[in-house]
């Protein structure tokens, strides 16, 4: 197998669109949690509440980045898919005449 590629498109096509559709689903998830963190901070209050909220807040930029990673390669693998896919169809195009 060394030297060689194997792209299976219907796999990388598929998982490209889990990764998407789990991407869109944790920044929903993420959103809600945020937007619900923002609420708790003008209901609960004193030294405890504060710690809390912010160590929600501590992790938001790494959640949304985690969230961002998931989503990008999940659009990858999808162009991936294409690009292979459009590549074999224009060599079997050339060698069929």
């Amino acid at each position: 197998m060394s030297g060689n590629l194997y792209v299976n498109t219907e796999t990388a096509n598929t998982t490209g669109n889990i990764l998407a559709e789990k991407a869109e689903t944790l920044k929903s998830k993420l959103d809600a949690v945020y937007s619900c963190n923002e609420e708790i901070k003008t209901s609960f209050l004193g030294s405890d509440a504060t710690k809390y909220t912010n160590a929600v807040d501590e992790m938001k930029d790494a959640m949304y980045s985690l969230q961002s990673t998931i989503e990008k390669t999940g659009v990858y693998l999808q162009e991936v898919s294409k690009a292979y896919a459009e590549a074999r169809s224009t060599n079997e195009s050339a060698i069929n005449g």
